[in-house]
């Protein structure tokens, strides 16, 4: 049973501000890709907020990898760490 809430605020025209609380398992992971998906594919950037975040399973891990290119996180909890992977070589 996922236990968590997300919440969406429009910030302009090109900014959704995604905010995610409690548990970040499979069933969240499976709501929220779903809700980056439809923002992305409208064109709109993405501002991923952990602050409300109580734990982050395997599968909320996996999702934090493949999404960091597309979106910006923030108060991502201090034991979780990501490392952005840049999809063209310098």
């Amino acid at each position: 049973m996922t236990i968590g809430r997300i919440s969406e605020d429009f910030i302009g025209n090109n900014l959704v501000h995604i905010s995610i609380d409690g548990v970040l398992d499979k069933g969240l992971v499976s709501v929220l890709c779903g809700v980056c998906d439809v923002h992305i594919q409208n064109g709109k950037g993405l501002l991923l907020d952990f602050q409300g975040v109580l734990h982050i399973t395997g599968e909320g891990r996996d999702f934090l990898e493949k999404i960091v290119l597309q979106a910006d996180i923030i108060n991502l909890p201090g034991y979780i760490k990501i490392q952005k992977r840049w999809r063209h070589s310098v």
